[in-house]
């Protein structure tokens, strides 16, 4: 994941994620903890449709983000409203 901080949001610019990662429900703990490491009300993606993000897809249509190619905003409540905590643990590493 790349992306930067500024402006009371969490930008995106590349997420990079393996199906298999995705089918654990990671995702769900990468944003959770980029919501609550930062403190902020929104992410913003950069997103673009292709064949091979169908795992983004569907993951942020199943968060109710209406998507289309540009900015995608994701809320920390409607976030919060729909994620369940996977009985799995994620240990970050920041550097």
């Amino acid at each position: 994941m790349l992306g930067s901080t500024g402006g009371g949001s969490i930008r995106i610019d590349f997420w990079v994620m393996s199906c298999r990662a995705f089918s654990r429900r990671i995702e769900h703990h990468t944003l959770d903890y980029l919501l609550e490491r930062f403190g902020v009300p929104e992410v913003v993606l950069s997103y673009a449709a292709t064949e091979r993000n169908g795992p983004l897809r569907d993951f942020l249509e199943s968060l109710g983000v209406a998507l289309s190619d540009g900015d995608v905003r994701i809320g920390a409540d409607a976030f919060s409203e729909r994620f369940r905590a996977p009985v799995h643990r994620v240990e970050v590493e920041v550097g």
